[in-house]
């Protein structure tokens, strides 16, 4: 029988004090999850299966490069209960209480775009979601990452919500200034528009005097937003 990496041990030790957070293995690395489920089903949240809602997309919460799953701490819970969707939120490698790879195999780097996107894939499935269509909230660099499992994943994205997206390459370096100018977030969003599905809806919001993570320096204004959106799109 094989014993627990001391990192491992480490992890779970320090998040043993939040009661919400979960671990689960996906491709050999422990990774650490929330879902939030609507107030009206927390009835069976320690049952399994969880309620069999066919026609309710689940919501998948991505967040920035050095951030974690605390990050949506202001909009898990309200999403789930407003729009009757599950949320799911997690610690992506090498963040928060997420295991670290430190060795890997040649070409199964676990901390490309590419390896992110199968995380995700195996993540909602090991979850019991993979007969779900995915809402993505992505921020940042996970806007990116929500991107690119839409490009290779589409059958299996409802719709994609992009916070701040960094999503090329040129978004990607330069000052942390640039993210404050608005004018960077509308040349991003014309990108995306420009290569978007022709049926696609698709909108810019702009929330005033706020930088660069929106979902914690306004978390009200950011959950109007979803909400709005969600509801629109026919959930």
């Amino acid at each position: 029988m094989s014993l627990p990496s001391i990192q491992r041990v480490f992890l779970e030790s320090v998040a043993a004090e939040d009661k919400d957070g979960r671990f689960v293995v996906v491709k050999d690395i422990q990774m650490y999850y929330k879902v939030a489920i609507p107030k009206q089903h927390q009835i069976f949240q320690n049952q399994s299966p969880l309620p069999n809602e066919p026609h309710k997309p689940v919501i998948l919460c991505l967040h920035h490069m050095l951030g974690n799953q605390y990050t949506w701490k202001y909009l898990a819970q309200p999403l789930a209960d407003i729009t009757g969707c599950h949320v799911i939120s997690y610690d992506r490698p090498a963040f928060g209480f997420t295991e670290r790879p430190t060795q890997w195999e040649e070409n199964n780097n676990p901390y490309t775009q590419e390896a992110s996107v199968e995380h995700v894939t195996q993540l909602v499935e090991r979850l019991g979601y993979g007969d779900r269509k995915i809402i993505f909230v992505g921020t940042s660099s996970g806007a990116a990452i929500s991107c690119a499992f839409a490009i290779k994943y589409p059958h299996k994205v409802h719709s994609l919500i992009l916070m701040g997206a960094s999503i090329r390459p040129e978004d990607q370096v330069g000052s942390d200034d640039r993210y404050l100018n608005i004018d960077k977030h509308i040349e991003v969003f014309e990108y995306i528009k420009l290569n978007a599905p022709e049926n696609a809806m698709i909108e810019l919001v702009t929330i005033e005097k706020c930088g660069h993570l929106p979902q914690e320096e306004k978390p009200q204004e950011v959950l109007n937003a979803l909400v709005n959106f969600v509801q629109r799109v026919g959930v």
